[in-house]
């Protein structure tokens, strides 16, 4: 436990650095902070299989590490494959970098709550509360940040495509479900 949260702090000081300084040129999923992060959400995956209140504590840090990893890396990705000099907001990524994020969040939630539906008791109440955490999340960050001064095509597009993925899921878990137990 005393490494992985090592590790978790090390990935945390290259993860913020990489998003401060907009991905500082590192190819994306290819570089020493997505390494850490996926290290660092293993070492907490294995530990979500002890029992006890480590198990809990390691499934929020898995979580935590998972979703914002794979996040930065969509970011990442999305400023390598901007042409140089596209225009940035504020300190932070672009905007269709910030897009990502959420999108890569609203997948997540949506992946975990359609996971959940066809697990025991314990799991299945842990993978449906992180769903629907990480959907609320992507979808306060879609309203709140993501959106703030854009034109109404843009603001249309990204609602549809959070929307969808809500909508995908629901859809698909009524297929494997269609008795209403969902």
């Amino acid at each position: 436990a005393a490494m992985a949260l090592l590790t978790t702090l090390r990935w945390a000081v290259h993860g913020l650095d990489g998003l401060l300084s907009h991905g500082g040129g590192l190819t994306p999923f290819l570089n020493a902070a997505f390494a850490e992060g996926a290290l660092a959400s293993i070492a907490w995956f294995l530990l979500t299989r002890r029992s006890g209140p480590l198990s809990l504590i390691s499934f929020l840090a898995l979580e935590l590490t998972a979703n914002v990893t794979l996040a930065f890396e969509a970011a990442r990705l999305v400023h390598w494959l901007q042409a140089p000099g596209s225009q940035r907001w504020g300190w932070g990524p672009s905007r269709a970098a910030s897009i990502a994020m959420t999108l890569v969040w609203a997948l997540s939630g949506a992946w975990q709550w359609m996971r959940g539906l066809g697990q025991r008791e314990a799991a299945r109440r842990a993978l449906l509360t992180a769903g629907y955490a990480w959907m609320g999340i992507a979808s306060f960050k879609l309203i709140v940040f993501d959106l703030d001064n854009a034109d109404t095509p843009l603001r249309a597009l990204a609602f549809l495509g959070v929307g969808a993925i809500g909508m995908a899921a629901a859809t698909r878990a009524h297929r494997r479900h269609p008795e209403g137990s969902a």
